[in-house]
């Protein structure tokens, strides 16, 4: 017995032996690169289709299922891999429900070859003429168990915009300041041609029964084209452009563009995290561009509807009310579930439970965390926000296409008080208020509106509306960088 217990290990070390030595010889075809600390940073992997799961070490799963099917007696004797038990992840894809581009990066120390944290949190591939894709989405995951260890051994990037007709191509990877810490000439995994699209001269004119949509001009704003093509992770030149709208053939100032996404004949569509202006190469022969217009309440033409919540009761600072007053509107279910003054509000499960008064002493005018735990269908939640205006909680669910929402509170005057909201700015590290009179709806969020309201003001009437957005596209010549 003895004997044939101890032939049993040894095939199976000859077998796992065998393993690491095809996983090593494969290892010296990965693009690597040595960093100045001496470490070693590798792409692990590059793929494209739907993300599926990456493991760091495949022959210690294979290893793990292969001990859990031997006798205990044979299994009690070998060693055991846990699986990862930590990650993170940020950003969304432009279109979440196609296929895109990922790539995987290990960092490890050169002498002893032990994974370390690979310090990555952006990334942009350069095509051949010097013109940046972003990453839609970054992420990490950790492979160890218990506080011991890198903080994530695998970092990830992926892409719904890259040069799909070269076959190789420059990735650049950076740190959390924002700071190169490599660049990579890689292979392309999906070569391929691109459609026959011939741009329309401008003006052009697109109908939606009796409106007309003419986009008149586009071009780069010049004061963003700086730093294309440099090393330095900073934003893409940002779109200009300017539209004329018609209601039965009359010029109407009712109508604004509140989104503008772009594609190209390669099937690129560009990231829009973690900056907000979308961005392509301007040296494809056309764009398509996919522009959506909201309407205000005296558009002739519009399809918006409004919920009026009447003769609410301002908080003072450092305190709230809690509602649950809901209402269905076009499709979408609205949830009104806080009220609350300037100061710091604590939600937990969308329902505020304390605050507290600005002190003074905070750092930013605005922070907003967000904190989940549990599995399944039990999800608890913790919302914590500090505003230096008072604010509504709004939950949106039940998201139909092309749906907007706005807000506003008016006082006993008739004045009125649009809402502000906040958004993480790249260039800052922090949340700064965006001009955002339509807000673009993500499916079942919770919205934190602020409203600068006069110190005089102690009752209003909230007006939450929802507005269908009508859609046009154009198939354009890209403007031109400036040399």
């Amino acid at each position: 017995m003895g004997l044939t217990k101890g032939r049993t290990l040894l095939a199976i070390a000859i077998v796992l032996g065998g393993a690491l030595a095809i996983l090593a010889a494969r290892s010296w075809r990965k693009p690597t690169l040595r960093l100045a600390d001496g470490t070693v940073l590798t792409v692990e992997k590059i793929s494209f289709g739907k993300r599926v799961p990456f493991t760091l070490h495949p022959w210690r799963e294979r290893f793990q299922r292969l001990i859990d099917r031997l006798p205990a007696r044979f299994s009690d004797n070998l060693p055991h891999f846990n699986s990862p038990n930590g990650a993170w992840s940020g950003g969304e894809l432009p279109n979440p429900a196609d296929d895109a581009l990922y790539i995987w990066l290990t960092r490890r120390e050169s002498k002893f070859g032990r994974y370390v944290d690979t310090g990555l949190s952006w990334a942009q591939i350069v095509d051949e003429h010097r013109c940046p894709f972003f990453s839609a989405q970054s992420g990490g995951m950790n492979g160890r168990q218990g506080t011991a260890g890198p903080a994530y051994e695998v970092g990830w990037f992926a892409f719904q915009a890259f040069p799909r007709r070269q076959k190789r191509f420059r990735l650049r990877v950076y740190g959390a300041q924002k700071e190169l810490v490599g660049e990579f000439v890689v292979t392309n995994p999906q070569l391929r041609g691109a459609a026959a699209w011939k741009a329309e001269p401008l003006p052009v004119t697109r109908h939606d029964g009796d409106l007309a949509f003419t986009l008149k001009s586009l071009s780069f704003q010049s004061n963003t084209i700086a730093g294309t093509g440099s090393n330095e992770f900073t934003p893409p030149p940002v779109i200009a452009s300017t539209f004329e709208v018609r209601e039965l053939g009359k010029p109407t100032t009712d109508w604004e563009a509140v989104q503008m996404d772009l594609s190209d004949g390669s099937g690129n569509r560009p990231s829009r995290w973690p900056f907000r202006s979308p961005f392509l190469c301007p040296l494809e022969p056309a764009w398509k561009l996919q522009v959506k217009f909201c309407a205000n309440t005296s558009g002739r033409l519009a399809s918006n509807d409004f919920w009026t919540v009447p003769h609410l009761a301002l908080p003072a600072p450092g305190s709230f009310d809690a509602f649950s007053a809901t209402r269905q509107v076009q499709g979408l279910t609205l949830r009104l579930v806080g009220l609350a003054g300037a100061g710091h509000t604590h939600y937990s499960n969308d329902v505020p439970v304390r605050a507290q008064p600005l002190t003074g002493l905070e750092k930013e005018d605005y922070s907003e965390t967000r904190m989940a735990t549990g599995t399944g269908l039990r999800m608890d939640t913790v919302d914590d926000v500090q505003m230096p205006t008072p604010h509504v909680a709004l939950r949106v669910s039940g998201l139909i296409q092309d749906r907007w929402l706005s807000a506003q509170m008016t006082d006993a005057q008739g004045k009125t008080f649009f809402a502000k909201v906040w958004g993480w700015d790249f260039v800052s590290d922090g949340f700064k208020e965006m001009g955002a009179p339509y807000l673009g709806l993500k499916d079942n969020a919770l919205y934190f509106l602020g409203f600068d309201l006069s110190p005089e003001v102690k009752q209003f009437n909230l007006i939450i509306g929802v507005h269908r957005a009508r859609t046009v596209e154009f198939l354009v010549q890209p403007p031109r960088l400036a040399p």
